[in-house]
């Protein structure tokens, strides 16, 4: 028997989300909706222990409500998901940042709703060089390099999480259950399979 070693770094209880940039893993924590509860913490393995974690904190001070809702890593960036602007109001926001220096860019809008309301949807995804954000009823294709929205599927209301790419369609929870979506548009092989959550 061969010992198992391990290394052990602070973190928080209230994690929402997790991703790793091929060489620190990244760790979204939100508890609340103030800046000062909401920020990210890089662990870098490469590192002792006690230099190889550091906080940042995405939103500015002035920031009233900075709810991080989920968290990618895409295209040589981290994305964030907010559903709602610095005020509170319902607004879906994507923000990114750089792995290396931790500066975050301004975050922007990338979906608008009937009526101007979205309700909130936290699914974010990754696939083929692609990042796929749920909105509304809706799952969004951004391009990683430019933030350009490409195309949108329907998927429900309250897609919720990681959405995980089967090599051909998300699967995702929703509303009342696991169900899927393909990014091209076409059926998906087990769309008779879902499951039910209730």
């Amino acid at each position: 028997v061969e010992p198992w070693t391990n290394t052990l770094y602070p973190a928080d209880q209230n994690v929402i989300a997790m991703a790793w940039d091929g060489s620190r893993l990244w760790l979204a924590v939100s508890k609340g909706s103030s800046v000062y509860e909401n920020y990210l913490v890089r662990i870098d393995p490469a590192r002792h222990p006690a230099e190889a974690v550091s906080v940042i904190r995405p939103r500015t001070c002035e920031t009233q409500y900075a709810q991080i809702d989920n968290m990618v890593f895409a295209g040589g960036k981290i994305w964030l998901l907010y559903n709602s602007d610095a005020e509170g109001n319902p607004i879906p926001l994507l923000q990114t940042i750089d792995p290396e220096s931790g500066v975050a860019r301004t975050p922007f809008e990338f979906a608008s709703c009937p009526d101007g309301y979205c309700t909130p949807a936290t699914g974010m995804g990754v696939t083929k060089g692609q990042l796929w954000v749920a909105a509304n009823d809706r799952a969004y294709s951004i391009d990683p390099s430019s933030g350009r929205v490409l195309v949108s599927r329907p998927v429900g209301f309250l897609a919720t999480g990681n959405m995980v790419y089967d090599s051909q369609c998300f699967w995702y929870q929703g509303e009342a259950n696991v169900t899927s979506f393909n990014p091209l548009g076409g059926a998906c092989r087990h769309s008779n399979a879902d499951n039910m959550l209730f």
